[in-house]
């Protein structure tokens, strides 16, 4: 399955940390994220920190395991480039 960049699809596919969830860590990583040609999620960096780096580290490492997104079109040709996601953790908020 393909997903948008701002999608929540992905996030939905991620465990919760263990050591945040006991810790009870929440909060909203910005990732940026470097889309290929084919969709493939290659690189991520944190524009906005949760506050918490296992939540950080563990929403970056999600999105390049399970990220599959639509890549930047122009015309009929599709292009890498950067997207920014919003990638909350919570507790069922």
């Amino acid at each position: 399955m393909k997903l948008e960049p701002n999608s929540a699809a992905v996030s939905d596919s991620c465990p919760y940390p263990a050591a945040a969830r006991n810790r009870g860590e929440t909060g909203t990583v910005v990732l940026l994220i470097y889309v290929t040609p084919d969709g493939h999620a290659t690189d991520t960096n944190i524009e906005s920190s949760s506050g918490s780096d296992v939540l950080d580290e563990a929403a970056a490492s999600c999105v390049k395991e399970y990220g599959h997104f639509l890549p930047r079109r122009v015309g009929a040709r599709a292009e890498a480039g950067w997207f920014r996601m919003k990638f909350k953790w919570s507790f069922g908020d």
